[in-house]
Formats: C-alpha cells, structure tokens, sequence
C-alpha cells in the first residue's frame, strides 16, 4: 500500500492539474494519513472494499472497509472519499442508503463523497431505486467510469443535478478490454471477448474497447435525457475542475500554446 501512495505522489508531482487520493484500509494509522494528507497534498481518501475487516467483500457495509475514525479524520480536513459500494444491491441497498444518509445529514456533513461506477449502478435497477434518495443527500457526486449499459446514464441525466456528475474512465484497468459490462437483469458480468470464442455469423466481429462503450452509452443517453452543450461539457470536465479546484484546463492550454 505505501508503494502505491509512493507512486502517486511521484506521478501527481509532475501535473499541478492532477489530484489524487491516499489508499487506505481499515489498518492505516490515524496520523499517518493526516500527515500524508496535509504533506503531500492528498485531497481525499480511497477505501476499498476488498480490505473489509469483514473478509466480504460482497456484502460489507460502509464503515466496515472504512472505519469511523478515518471518516472523522475526513470530516475534520474536508476530504473528498471516493468509493466503490458493496452489498448485492449497490448504492440501491438499505444499510448502504441509511449509512449515507446519516454520513452526509448528521454525522460527517464536511465529507464530499464520489460515488464509483454510478453509485455501483451496472444495470438500470439500482440507481433507479435509489435516486430519489440519493439526490436530497448533500456532498453526493457520481463518478460514470466503467459502465456500458446506458440506462443508469439515462436516470442519472434525466433525474439527477448535472453538475454532480464527473467524467471517468477507469482507464487503468477496468476499461482497456475488448467488451462490455453485461446487464443481466439486476446482476452485471464483464464480458472480455478475448476470453470467449464467440461467433459473429451476422456482422463483422470486432467488439470495441470497454472505454468506447462507455462513450457511446453516454452520448446516446445525453441525446434521450436532452442534455445541452453545457451540460455536457460539465460532465466530462467543468464539474471535477470546479469541486476539485483545478482551473480551467482550456486557459492553461492556451497560455501554454
């Protein structure tokens, strides 16, 4: 973990337009994230799931895999936590929407939370479920990486403040195959076509990058949901300059030109 910090720190230090996040499991120590935070300029916190003190990674709520302690140290620095939600049904699940609830209303009102992947909305249902909830919590943003099917993207531009919404792509690993994330339903399944034999007996088969699906997704959802040109441009890069103070990226292009 601390090679990983390493590694950020080294890469962001290169970028003033870059941010980053310190990983932490349940096991960091207190003062050790507060000095890395206030050092070397972490803006927020990155628990996953798989470190759950539980040993689900499936099932675990949130304070399991992020302590309370590291929520209060959060909430004293005004840290952003972006996190990928557990339990079966996502940001849809009840102890994952009261815990939120409670979080950003009364216990930890100074987090700004990033909720992955549409708040883990992979098919229509959870976010479906859960936006008319999700929307009256404050701090509340959703980054959009990784997901291909376009109806999370559609309930998320028709019914949701365009400018909570940030642009991702979760390009490091989770995009960059030739594929999609399958809607099954209510479940999701990856679904890389190098590692099936698939046959395309009625059209040429070339399954596209996972990343492009995602665009598409998108773009087809903004044209339904009447997104406006603003809109957009909020979305993909206004939205995350503004929150996360960056500047505007298109001035520093032009002074740089």
């Amino acid at each position: 973990m601390q090679a990983h910090n390493d590694w950020a720190i080294q890469q962001v230090s290169q970028d003033p337009q870059t941010r980053m996040n310190r990983l932490v499991t349940p096991g960091c120590n207190i003062e050790d994230i507060r000095r890395d935070v206030l050092t070397h300029g972490f803006v927020g916190l990155k628990p996953y799931r798989l470190f759950s003190v539980t040993g689900d990674v499936a099932q675990c709520r949130i304070h399991e895999f992020l302590p309370h302690e590291q929520m209060e140290l959060a909430n004293e620095l005004g840290l952003w936590v972006t996190m990928h939600l557990s339990r079966h049904h996502g940001c849809a699940d009840e102890h994952n929407l009261d815990d939120l609830a409670d979080f950003t209303t009364r216990r930890y009102p100074n987090i700004k939370w990033i909720l992955a992947h549409c708040a883990r909305s992979f098919t229509y249902w959870p976010i479906r479920k859960a936006i008319d909830r999700l929307r009256d919590m404050p701090n509340i943003w959703y980054d959009l990486s990784a997901v291909t099917d376009v109806r999370p993207f559609i309930t998320l531009f028709s019914k949701e403040n365009t400018k909570r919404l940030f642009y991702g792509s979760d390009g490091i690993d989770s995009t960059y195959f030739h594929g999609q994330y399958v809607a099954l339903g209510r479940a999701w399944q990856a679904l890389d076509t190098s590692r099936f034999e698939l046959q395309f007996p009625h059209c040429e088969g070339r399954p596209i990058l996972a990343i492009y699906e995602q665009l598409l997704s998108m773009k087809q959802a903004a044209e339904i949901a009447e997104l406006s040109a603003d809109d957009i441009e909020d979305i993909i890069w206004r939205n995350a300059t503004e929150a996360l103070e960056i500047g505007d990226p298109m001035s520093t292009r032009s002074n740089t030109t």
